[in-house]
């Protein structure tokens, strides 16, 4: 299991001050980093950060809509599924499934 220097505290968030596709850009680097914790670093880590997955994934939904594609961490879930599934760690879709 995982340990941060940061559990149990309270972090004070800013609202993003740029425009859209500077958000899609900034989205972009944490999904890539998301893919990382939750399949390469450390196995089925993403079932950790469901609520973060889908937050994501309702993100890339309205950029897609404006016309701006950036591709999600749940994208990229997405296309590993038969990895994640080969892995034991189940389908993403267990998680977007409405």
């Amino acid at each position: 299991m995982s340990k941060s220097d940061w559990n149990g505290k309270t972090v004070k968030l800013e609202r993003f001050s740029g425009g859209a596709e500077a958000y899609a850009k900034h989205l972009g680097r944490l999904s890539g980093d998301l893919w990382g914790i939750g399949h390469e670093y450390e196995a089925c880590g993403w079932k950790s950060f469901p609520r973060l997955i889908l937050a994501l994934h309702a993100q890339d939904a309205e950029f897609r809509r404006a016309g701006i594609n950036y591709g999600s961490v749940a994208s990229e879930f997405r296309s590993n599924d038969s990895r994640l599934r080969a892995a034991g760690c189940g389908s993403i879709e267990e998680i977007l499934r409405p």
